[in-house]
């Protein structure tokens, strides 16, 4: 799924260049991450992610793109024995979205859809190595600002909501959460 998502996008940004200049978007954003789940809160906390990514503005006001989420990975203590836990949960990106041009302010939404990996480890003395993974493809909505600084650099802030409810054994586990995000990025336009 991710090499076609990758030839696509190479396909498109090839498509579009034919018809006109294109305005590619490079960044890095990175911030806080929350988890919806009381349990996986109370155990591993909030933690910190990094979204790098790349969009191409297909019109003046339509983006598409790709990234990937990573950074989020949390130590904690299991059960009544206090057995040492590891959570770690990453994945790409593709999305599309509107955004407004207001000068050198660009307000947009997005929408898109994730393949996130998670994955939990237990280091137990009673069972064997306790594992706990899986992906699962889910939909993301996040909204944000761009602030050029210069032609050419911008900062920026966003804030995504991704709903990632699992089921690795019994338990329904939601893992989703509001990500805060602030970062910067480069614009170039090829003629």
């Amino acid at each position: 799924m991710i090499k076609k998502t990758i030839v696509g996008f190479i396909f498109l940004v090839f498509l579009a260049s034919t018809i006109y200049a294109i305005d590619f978007n490079v960044g890095l954003f990175f911030g806080e991450r929350t988890v919806n789940d009381s349990d996986i809160k109370y155990i591993y906390g909030q933690g910190y992610i990094y979204f790098p990514y790349l969009n191409v503005n297909i019109s003046k006001a339509i983006i598409f793109g790709l990234g990937y989420e990573g950074g989020y990975s949390k130590e904690g203590e299991i059960g009544i024995y206090k057995e040492p836990a590891c959570l770690r949960i990453v994945g790409p990106e593709i999305f599309i979205g509107y955004q407004l041009r207001l000068k050198s302010f660009f307000p947009y939404l997005k929408i898109g859809c994730g393949y996130f990996a998670y994955k939990q480890t237990v280091e137990s003395a009673y069972v064997e190595e306790y594992k706990v993974d899986g992906k699962k493809a889910t939909v993301t909505f996040s909204g944000g600002f761009k602030v050029f600084v210069l032609n050419y650099l911008f900062l920026g802030t966003e804030v995504k909501y991704v709903p990632l409810r699992v089921q690795p054994y019994e338990n329904r586990v939601d893992l989703g959460g509001i990500r805060y995000l602030i970062g910067f990025g480069f614009r170039f336009e090829l003629k």
